[in-house]
Parts: structure tokens; sequence; C-alpha cells
């Protein structure tokens, strides 16, 4: 599975902050795992529930575990558990509260608080990548994105079945792909002329 967005570091949170961004999603991210379906299997799933004392975001609105103090947080496996920050400005709370929503059979979903001194010390935990996760920043990609010859090798098969035709001259419209996050989930919008299509990255990686 493809996974475009860069690793939250101290520096990155920080610029973030000074931006303006106030409530930040934290959700199980499974696009950043080294074996995506071990780790589905390992972490029950979407549908998995429960998991242990939370030292990044215990509250609430947590359902799980990440910095766990009862083990490494790597839940039996090798590879590091992969979790997913999106951020939301100040005055973004109904969408952020939205997305939260959206993750409710997400054992590691968790809304941070940048102004609550204890969220905020949490969040600049997990921008230390503690040992035994792995915690990304979703990023804004969007028309300017390069996609990876995998990829692009799809998104012409997904254009050569669907839209045939849609047919490019040297002085006429182009086809724009773009790359789009939307509540931690990856979507391509195409654009050719007036017509315009969004489809879930994940349809055209099957």
């Amino acid at each position: 599975m493809y996974n475009p967005f860069p690793l939250l570091t101290p520096g990155l949170l920080k610029d973030q902050l000074a931006k303006g961004k106030t409530w930040f999603v934290r959700q199980t991210f499974l696009r950043g795992a080294e074996k995506p379906t071990a780790l589905a299997l390992r972490m029950g799933g979407a549908t998995a529930r429960g998991g242990s004392s939370d030292a990044m975001g215990r509250g609430a609105t947590s359902r799980g575990a990440i910095g766990s103090t009862a083990g490494d947080g790597r839940d039996g496996g090798t590879s590091p558990r992969p979790f997913l920050i999106r951020a939301y400005a100040a005055d973004e709370k109904s969408i952020a509260d939205l997305h939260i929503a959206r993750l409710a059979k997400d054992p590691n979903a968790f809304l941070y608080y940048a102004a609550d001194a204890e969220h905020l010390r949490r969040l600049a935990a997990a921008a230390r990548q503690p040992a035994g996760y792995q915690i990304f920043y979703a990023a804004k990609k969007g028309i300017e994105w390069k996609p990876p010859p995998k990829i692009q090798n799809q998104i012409k098969e997904h254009i050569r079945q669907y839209h045939p035709a849609w047919r490019t001259k040297r002085d006429g419209d182009k086809i724009k792909v773009g790359l789009f996050e939307e509540f931690g989930e990856l979507y391509l919008k195409f654009n050719f002329g007036d017509e315009e299509e969004t489809i879930a990255l994940a349809l055209i990686e099957r």
C-alpha cells in the first residue's frame, strides 16, 4: 500500500502549531505498516477494541494504546505499529469531531487539544517517534503530487478502462490527477476539461 506521508517530527509539529493548528486526530494507519495485512490481523482489524494505558493520549476520546506502559508497542510483532496524525485549525473543531466520530471502531483513535498542556506534552512525545511506533503526519499533496511509477501505471489503467474518451492533444486539455486526504483516507481526483471524478486510492490499488 502506498504511503505518501512523512513521519511526524518535533520540527513539523512546531510548524503546524505556528500555523494555528489546534486539534490533532490520531488514528491507526495501515498504509504506514511494513506488512499491512499482518498488522491488521494482529490488531484485530478495524473492529478491534480495548488497549492498555495511553502515555500519549489517555482520556474520554481515547480507545487504545500508544506508548503503552505494558510493552514496546509492537503488539507481539516485529514491525512498529503505524499511526497517522491529522491536524485542524482552532475553528475546525466540528470537522475534527466528525473525523474522530468516524473512527468509532479504531481502538487507537484520540483527539488532542493543543491548548491543553498535557495533550501538548503527549503530542510532543509522539513527534519524537517512541520505540515500537511510527507516527506519520497527514501533509497536503494536491495536483502538484508526483505519483511513483506503480501508481502511475494504475492511474493509466483506470483511465483506459473508465475514461477511454479522454484523449490529450498538444494544445488541448490535459488530464490532471491530484492526491487528497480526507479523514485519514486517500483519494484521487481526476480532471479533464469539464469532467471530474474522485475515487478512493484503494480502488486502483486492488
